[in-house]
């Protein structure tokens, strides 16, 4: 740290001087706030073919989270004819639905793809509960 009589010493030698003048925060012209070259969203940076605004992230098929209850209704309608018993259907159904609206409905599906795999559900259930998370997603 510097003492009030060395700061501005070692600031005259090292960078800019500040000041109301010279640009700083208090005024002048060409200041970091003040300045009309601002890019920071201004029209004159499109204009100038400058960036705007960050770049969209990629849209992704997810389940709406709105819709929770009628999903689960109906995929628990699919999954009445299964072997599962409550506890296994309960927990298999929160995992598609929070997979499917928080990561992606492809993940979703690959999910259910794993249990057929594991033999928990048979590929007839499999495609139905396909069908139901592609009839339940929205574009995010």
């Amino acid at each position: 740290m510097y003492c009030r009589d060395c700061f501005p010493k070692k600031r005259d030698a090292s960078g800019p001087p500040r000041g109301p003048s010279s640009g700083g925060y208090g005024g002048g012209s060409g200041g970091r706030f003040g300045s009309s070259s601002s890019s920071y969203g201004s029209r004159d940076a499109q204009a100038q073919g400058g960036p705007a605004r960050a770049s969209p992230t990629q849209r992704r098929r997810m389940l709406r989270q709105g819709s929770k209850a009628h999903f689960r209704y109906d995929l628990r309608d699919v999954l009445s004819s299964t072997a599962m018993d409550e506890n296994q259907k309960l927990s298999f159904s929160e995992t598609v639905f929070s997979k499917g609206s928080r990561m992606s409905s492809e993940d979703a599906i690959e999910f259910v793809d794993s249990k057929v795999a594991d033999q928990t559900i048979t590929a007839r259930d499999a495609q139905a509960i396909r069908n139901l998370i592609l009839r339940y997603s929205m574009w995010r």
